[in-house]
């Protein structure tokens, strides 16, 4: 138990997060989105805005969530409705954007992040997608609780060394011929 623990302590958010397959541009259509996530087998995916910066997170419940309530009508807005009477296209105004349904404010780390530092909000029930990003906010992966679970899985097969325990730090990159990131979302 003690070589997964120290084997834990070492890794950071870099080390486990799943590289980013999918981000969404925050103008794309709801219904393009929620294609895409169930292509990809994704459940969530990072949103940016025009300069590349993670500004939300979509996931299929929010998607789902946004279906069942109707679509609510975010477009209306003094600066597009000038009188009561006026005809609005919802569509050209862009209601059924992803903007309107992501949640906002993700909770963004770096990779260099350590693991012990953010594990307790990846146990969190109601956690939101963890978003590992570059130093301008642009998204690299995304962290979950499956895949520090899976680097913990990785660290009990692996046979102990010498050189691991004296370290206290993982040799992440490749142990015993394995990838940690392979492994991680090969299982």
């Amino acid at each position: 138990m003690k070589r997964v623990e120290t084997f834990f302590r070492g890794l950071t958010a870099g080390d486990v997060m799943q590289r980013t397959a999918l981000v969404l541009e925050q103008g794309t259509r709801v219904d393009r989105a929620a294609q895409l996530l169930l292509t990809q087998r994704l459940g969530a995916a990072p949103v940016i805005d025009s300069a590349g910066q993670c500004v939300g997170v979509l996931s299929l419940g929010d998607i789902l969530r946004w279906k069942l309530e109707g679509r609510p009508s975010t477009f209306k807005s003094a600066s597009s409705v000038w009188c009561d009477w006026q005809v609005v296209d919802g569509k050209s105004a862009g209601r059924d954007d992803v903007v309107h349904c992501m949640k906002r404010d993700p909770l963004v780390v770096t990779r260099d992040t350590r693991l012990v530092a953010i594990a307790r909000t990846l146990t969190d029930p109601h956690r939101r997608p963890v978003i590992v990003v570059d130093e301008r906010r642009r998204p690299l992966g995304v962290l979950s609780s499956k895949s520090v679970l899976a680097a913990l899985a990785f660290a009990e097969r692996q046979p102990a060394k010498e050189s691991f325990l004296e370290s206290g730090t993982p040799t992440v990159g490749s142990i015993n011929g394995q990838d940690l990131a392979e492994f991680a979302h090969g299982h």
